[in-house]
């Protein structure tokens, strides 16, 4: 392979790097605000379990069923994005 294609290659790969890590971090905004909207419908199902206020307890237990499924999801992707790109970002810096 020529300079030139090596030049490339390194360019490429600086390129995803850069292009993951704004994924990673736009991935890791939206954990957060999912873990806040979880915590938030955890919460809600607490204060009306100790008001004695059972209608609605089982869609928000749903709600957050579904927010801990999302976590999980967003919590693999940044996984394997981290396991890929690790080597790249740490070199970078």
């Amino acid at each position: 392979m020529t300079a030139a294609g090596v030049d490339d290659d390194d360019s490429s790969m600086a390129a995803d790097a850069m292009q993951a890590a704004y994924f990673r971090g736009t991935l890791a905004d939206e954990r957060e605000l999912i873990a806040a909207h979880a915590q938030k419908h955890r919460d809600e199902v607490a204060r009306r379990i100790a008001a004695g206020m059972m209608s609605g307890i089982p869609h928000l237990r749903s709600q957050v069923r579904s927010h801990e499924a999302e976590l999980r999801y967003l919590d693999g992707l940044i996984a394997k994005l981290d396991r890929r790109f690790a080597a790249l970002w740490a070199a970078r810096d």
